[in-house]
């Protein structure tokens, strides 16, 4: 078990190297919305920084849960119909401009995105909001899917609904 549980977490740090995440939020009317967000992880969350011009910022701000998804690139993927990927159920928070965590996370964000960080950063409609996740869902292949808790990599397979 364990080192399955080892593998398992080296294809999902795998997949936590992608530069942008997908993000399934709900409308004020409930009808789901699919966008997506570059994004930086730390000590556990991931952090994107969003405009509230953007349909899925309010339903972030407004409506905290949230699912986001990691996938492998298509390009090196066999058989797209077992295409790696993580799931997260996340909570939202948006991370205050005087913050000490604000700084922190934006330095970091253009460490991995970019200078392009440093122009959203001077304009007042950004949001930085926290993605805490609560629980995960891995799929490395065809019948091999496993949940487990973040941070604890005990991996379940799952064995249908």
């Amino acid at each position: 078990r364990l080192v399955k549980n080892t593998e398992l977490a080296e294809k999902l740090s795998v997949l936590h190297e992608q530069k942008t995440l997908m993000i399934a939020s709900l409308n004020a009317d409930t009808s789901p919305l699919i966008s997506y967000a570059p994004f930086v992880e730390k000590e556990g969350a991931f952090y994107i920084f969003i405009s509230y011009l953007a349909e899925h910022t309010p339903n972030l701000i407004e409506r905290p849960q949230a699912s986001v998804m990691l996938t492998a690139d298509e390009s090196t993927t066999a058989n797209l119909f077992v295409r790696g990927r993580v799931r997260y159920e996340v909570e939202c928070t948006v991370i205050e401009r005087d913050d000490v965590l604000f700084d922190e996370v934006l330095v970091d964000l253009e460490q991995r995105q970019g200078k392009i960080v440093s122009l959203l950063r001077s304009l007042g409609d950004f949001y930085l909001i926290r993605l805490e996740p609560q629980v995960g869902s891995l799929v490395v292949g065809a019948g091999a899917a496993y949940r487990f808790k973040p941070g604890q990599m005990d991996f379940e397979q799952v064995r249908g609904r």
